[in-house]
């Protein structure tokens, strides 16, 4: 393949252009790819300096993505930006992430060109290149699972007039007059009854304003957003809305289907085994780490076994009855005060909810040891309730200098006066 310069075109944000390739290579590929039944493509993500992908150039399309767009090569770039219209990113990164990590994705596109519902497989051809392979599955038997899983999951769906600040929710209560008429105000209206939970109000505010929907929908045919409702028992549950354009006019989008569908067991699942995996992989980690409660009595939910070691502990029971299982039971009793106030204070500066503090822990056999601690309060919005503070720890006793020693002693007796 040869090396190619851009020329600056009108669409910065994407680019695609055809690269010559020499008789030769172009033989190879009419060999390999040239008769395969699907659309396919092989094309480069070029970087700037900083290692973004500034555009992407197409250097081959089989018989099959030739066809789709005439044969003719400028056709074939209007396509695929119709195609992939308000997902261009999403296409930059599948292919940067193919091309040079080695990384396959499958990116599901619905074209209003064909009505048609294609899969593109995005995978590395050599490295800094990619392949695309696209696949109609419209009829497919995984999309007919995937619609009766939806629909299982719809909770409300309505009809918006865009452009005339109107709505009508037509599933599952059509003689409903509250939710009908004025689209802002229904929206206001279920923020104040808490129908809509207050949890990112500032951004599901923002997503599902007229101002933003006539806006994106005029780039793209369906947007989507997740937040928490409120469900019939009083509780809460995360839900995905999406919008879809239902009818344009000039290209303005004048009404749409607004689909509200629970993804609770969804995001739950993937909570539960990101915590899962986490725990497996920190089990046999040289460093200890451990897992306690935010509030209440900030109880131990994990300590992996460095951590009872670090205390002189043969057993993780041993360990609980020394500690009482709480975090404030590891920590130094005359340090106690100033690491509770530190932890307080880094988490509530740090964007991250990082706190980074030194102090003295009491081993079994009742020898004072120096810790590093290292933690960070969870922020995962996939869950309610009481958050956790995962803590790194490592014993420093021999690394800190007397004089360190004692001044963080003389800070730990200020906080104790």
């Amino acid at each position: 393949m040869t090396d190619v310069k851009a020329d600056t075109m009108k669409d910065s944000s994407i680019n695609f252009q055809m690269d010559a390739l020499s008789e030769e290579q172009h033989a190879d590929m009419e060999l390999y790819f040239g008769k395969l039944p699907t659309p396919f493509g092989i094309g480069q993500p070029v970087l700037d300096e900083a290692g973004k992908v500034v555009y992407f150039i197409i250097n081959y399309a089989n018989h099959e993505l030739s066809r789709m767009s005439g044969g003719d090569v400028d056709r074939l770039r209007i396509l695929i930006l119709k195609l992939f219209a308000g997902r261009k990113d999403e296409f930059l990164d599948a292919a940067y992430r193919a091309a040079y990590w080695g990384d396959k994705t499958e990116i599901n596109i619905y074209s209003t060109i064909s009505n048609t519902y294609f899969e593109i497989s995005v995978y590395q051809y050599q490295y800094g290149y990619a392949c695309c392979m696209m696949q109609d599955v419209t009829n497919s038997h995984v999309y007919e699972k995937v619609s009766n899983n939806i629909m299982e999951s719809f909770r409300e769906v309505y009809f918006i007039r865009l452009q005339e600040n109107h709505c009508r929710m037509v599933y599952p209560y059509e003689d409903n007059l509250l939710d009908r008429g004025n689209y802002e105000e229904m929206i206001s209206r279920h923020f104040e009854t808490g129908q809509i939970s207050h949890y990112d109000e500032k951004g599901v505010r923002a997503f599902l304003s007229l101002e933003n929907l006539n806006k994106v929908l005029r780039k793209q045919d369906s947007v989507e957003y997740k937040y928490k409702r409120r469900v019939p028992d009083g509780g809460l549950e995360w839900c995905i809305t999406t919008f879809t354009v239902a009818e344009r006019k000039d290209g303005i989008p004048k009404t749409a289907t607004m689909t509200i569908r629970s993804i609770e067991s969804l995001m739950r699942e993937k909570e539960s085994n990101r915590r899962k995996n986490m725990a497996a992989m920190l089990e046999t980690m040289s460093d200890g780490f451990f897992i306690y409660m935010a509030d209440g009595d900030e109880h131990l939910v994990y300590a992996n076994p460095r951590v009872v070691h670090l205390f002189g502990c043969k057993t993780p029971a041993e360990f609980k009855e020394l500690t009482s299982n709480t975090f404030p039971g590891l920590v130094h009793p005359e340090d106690l005060n100033r690491v509770q106030w530190e932890i307080h204070s880094q988490v509530k500066e740090s964007d991250r909810n990082m706190d980074y503090i030194r102090y003295r822990i009491i081993r079994k056999d009742g020898e004072v040891r120096w810790i590093d601690d290292v933690g960070h309060l969870e922020t995962s919005e996939y869950i309610d309730g009481p958050k956790m503070f995962y803590v790194f720890i490592q014993d420093v006793t021999d690394e800190l200098t007397e004089a360190e020693k004692e001044y963080l002693i003389s800070e730990s007796e200020r906080f104790n006066k």
